[in-house]
């Protein structure tokens, strides 16, 4: 797998930890290579942090191709330590290439005893049939060499909307755009959180690399005018943001977004520097 591809598998790991899980689920973490080893154990998720030390966990490097069938083992494992594993989900992400024992085809048989669901997102051109065969076997979700990420990330909304049914912890895709930007180039934009939206409202940028370095500046404006930055400067603040600049990421998380105009503007300073943005948010209480 190439830094690329590693890199798309990190977003869309983060992704499904910080917008995808419900309250009260739990979650735990397994890596593998030539061998599968534990890298998190289990967090029930409550708050934030709960969610944001499972991501702080995620690995940071490829190591090689390994072993899926020992990272599935593992996994079973893990949920074994908590007691059954019927309804659990297994979510795998891979390239989908095999090249150490034990293979997909080894285990099968035994997700299938252990009533486990088992979804697979494959990075790449590697269309595994076991993992394909395991997905339709268990009831779970299987897309491959998928470009547009937030499809792949609606396949598991719309698996987790599913099976909980609790529609105020569902994430609603607000707005997304792609910005190619050359030096000093500035974009402006804007998206309105509408009204019955605003719970866990996230704005997220994500920039290529460049080899000169540096990452974007970013500011978001309120509908009350309140600006907030990656950058602190005197008339904004960046409390809200959190810059990850290992994994090329500005993320602005509010508990309670007001409904509304929001703006953003991205101000580059490198060469040929490529922004995602999206905004998610989830439905406003009824009660």
């Amino acid at each position: 797998m190439n830094g690329k591809k590693f890199k798309d598998m990190l977003s869309v790991a983060n992704d499904i930890i910080a917008n995808y899980i419900s309250e009260g689920s739990e979650v735990a973490i397994v890596q593998f290579y030539t061998e599968a080893t534990l890298v998190h154990d289990f967090v029930e998720i409550h708050v934030k942090a709960d969610k944001a030390e499972l991501i702080a966990s995620l690995p940071d490097g490829i190591r090689g191709l390994g072993s899926i069938g020992d990272g599935i083992r593992m996994a079973i494992s893990t949920l074994e330590s908590k007691g059954s594993t019927t309804g659990s989900h297994i979510v795998l992400l891979t390239s989908g290439a095999e090249t150490y024992h034990p293979y997909v085809a080894d285990v099968h048989d035994e997700v299938i005893s252990k009533g486990v669901l088992l979804s697979t997102l494959i990075f790449g051109e590697n269309r595994n049939a076991d993992l394909e065969a395991l997905a339709e076997e268990t009831d779970g979700v299987f897309a491959f060499n998928v470009n547009d990420f937030s499809l792949l990330k609606s396949l598991f909304q719309t698996y987790t909307d599913g099976i909980d049914g609790n529609q105020s912890e569902r994430t609603v895709l607000v707005d997304k755009a792609f910005y190619k930007m050359s030096i000093n180039d500035r974009q402006t934009g804007s998206a309105t959180i509408d009204e019955g939206l605003g719970k866990d409202t996230v704005f997220q940028f994500e920039w290529s690399e460049s080899w000169v370095g540096g990452e974007p500046m970013i500011q978001l404006t309120s509908p009350f005018g309140e600006k907030y930055c990656t950058t602190a400067t005197a008339d904004c603040s960046n409390e809200l943001f959190n810059v990850d600049t290992h994994r090329n990421l500005a993320v602005f998380e509010i508990p309670s977004a007001v409904q509304g105009k929001w703006e953003y503007q991205i101000t580059t300073t490198v060469h040929y520097q490529y922004v995602d943005m999206k905004i998610t948010s989830k439905p406003v209480s009824s009660d």
